[in-house]
Formats: C-alpha cells, sequence, structure tokens
C-alpha cells in the first residue's frame, strides 16, 4: 500500500491530478483507521501507461474514447446482439 506522497512521486504528477483520477474512478483509495488514505501498488502501477499517454498527447480524442470503450465492452455487446437475434429468431421463427 502506497500513500498519496508515493503515488505523487511514482507516477510523476501533483495532487490535484491523484484528485482527479480518484474523482473519475481510474484510481481506488482506501482509507486505513478513517483518516490515513492508501493505495494498492498494483492499481498504481496499471496507471502509469494512462497517465504517461494523457500527460505526452493531453486529453483523448472522442475516435480514442469510442475505440477504448470498443475495446473493454465489445464481448458485451457482440453477446448481447447474438441473444437478441436468437430471441427474434425464437419468437418470430
Amino acid at each position: 500500500m502506497l500513500n498519496i506522497n508515493e503515488v505523487i512521486n511514482y507516477l510523476g504528477v501533483d495532487r490535484s491530478r491523484i484528485e482527479e483520477l480518484i474523482r473519475k474512478k481510474k484510481l481506488r483509495a482506501y482509507r486505513i483507521g478513517g483518516t490515513y488514505i492508501r493505495f494498492r501498488k498494483e492499481e498504481v502501477e496499471g496507471l502509469i501507461p494512462h497517465v504517461r499517454r494523457t500527460q505526452q498527447l493531453g486529453p483523448l480524442s472522442i475516435f480514442d474514447r469510442v475505440r477504448d470503450f470498443w475495446r473493454y465492452y465489445n464481448f458485451y455487446i457482440l453477446s448481447f446482439v447474438f441473444v437478441a437475434l436468437l430471441l427474434f429468431a425464437l419468437v418470430h421463427g
């Protein structure tokens, strides 16, 4: 578990960027004892490509967002379409 200062140094960003990542639910913060905020190192390491990409390229374009959405949800979208077509064929067939 890392504290916020360790995460700032590890990712090379400022505190406001960490707060933004928490708000956007890209980084999960864990409260220990109700006051101490900690972060799992594995989750922080998983953010390195995202943080570096946004630092180098700026905000994502709409195309990049759609592409990322498709990459993450394509299985679910295709499964839904398949099941919907199957149900349609059963009802009307």
